[in-house]
């Protein structure tokens, strides 16, 4: 309890200093350490806000996939986790779609 209550004073210690993108990436943060603490409404009011400001997960750090990250999968269940997540994907699938397939080093070329 008390490493996490050191976790949540940095992240607060930062958050006051950060702008807007900063921002939605230490609510993502809060939201792990919430989710750990079993401030489950917490956790969920932070991811939403974090998905909400454009926040997406940073592979491998947290997975695209809320649900693999073993802090957030404690969510698990939640209408507003679920929905943060449906947002996450509906992200990457609209970016897949405009990058479009592309050859990877040492790959097919055809």
């Amino acid at each position: 309890a008390r490493l996490l209550a050191a976790a949540e004073s940095a992240v607060n210690a930062r958050y006051a200093q950060a702008n807007r993108p900063v921002r939605a990436h230490l609510d993502a943060d809060f939201a792990r350490i919430f989710a750990v603490q079993g401030r489950s409404s917490d956790a969920v009011q932070r991811l939403s806000r974090s998905v909400e400001a454009g926040w997406i997960p940073d592979p491998p750090a947290i997975l695209t996939d809320l649900a693999l990250d073993p802090p957030l999968a404690l969510l698990k269940g939640d209408p507003r986790f679920e929905q943060s997540r449906r947002k996450i994907f509906e992200y990457v699938r609209r970016e897949r779609a405009e990058l479009g397939p592309f050859p990877l080093a040492g790959g097919p070329t055809s």
